[in-house]
């Protein structure tokens, strides 16, 4: 396994773990993308490396100008809503806002989720604050939006699920980690480009 840390501070960082060395990788290849410090490991992503990173340079670049705020609907925790937004059945009994391309307001802060399959179900966000300070959150999802409970897990509703729901990290990111997360990031999307281009 390859890996590739985009560190936040000394103690933190985010860790990619390739599952081929960089100059193999192509557009479909899987990476692990998780939150990791002295004391803890989140999987925030487990997917496709490339649109992975396509979405975080594209989130970084607006982020990094300052102006990324959440809408002004978005009232309460950005994960609270998004689970909200997850378990209606219908936009307009919802309560939530839509832009004219029929997505909530909050996806455009959405960078990463995670299958949950082999790990708790998470939603990561980088937005701007009113002070323009660029926040990284992760968020828990409720696991049984997405899966049927299988024989021996711990159920709860959703509404229990709600009453104690707390976002698992919130963090204020430099503007300088935060570009040097969107040099690493453009310079993995350029390699995979350039593996695409060569084995053709």
């Amino acid at each position: 396994m390859n890996n590739i840390e985009l560190n936040l501070n000394n103690t933190e960082k985010l860790n990619i773990e390739l599952t081929l060395s960089l100059d193999q990788m192509h557009c479909c290849d899987y990476g692990f993308i998780s939150f990791q410090n002295d004391n803890n490991s989140i999987m925030l992503y487990n997917d496709s490396l490339r649109p992975g990173m396509s979405v975080l340079e594209e989130v970084l670049m607006d982020v990094i100008s300052g102006n990324y705020t959440l809408h002004s609907s978005i009232d309460k925790d950005i994960g609270y809503i998004w689970n909200i937004y997850l378990n209606s059945t219908s936009k307009k009994t919802s309560g939530l806002i839509f832009n004219n391309d029929g997505f909530w307001v909050g996806d455009r802060h959405l960078i990463w989720t995670n299958s949950g399959y082999d790990y708790p179900i998470t939603a990561t966000w980088l937005y701007n604050n009113d002070q323009g300070e660029i926040i990284l959150e992760v968020t828990p999802s409720y696991k049984w939006h997405f899966l049927d409970p299988e024989p021996g897990d711990e159920f709860i509703s959703y509404e229990d699920f709600m009453k104690s729901y707390q976002p698992i990290l919130f963090r204020t990111i430099s503007k300088e980690v935060a570009q040097e997360w969107l040099v690493q990031a453009q310079a993995i999307l350029k390699q995979i480009e350039n593996n695409i281009e060569r084995d053709r």
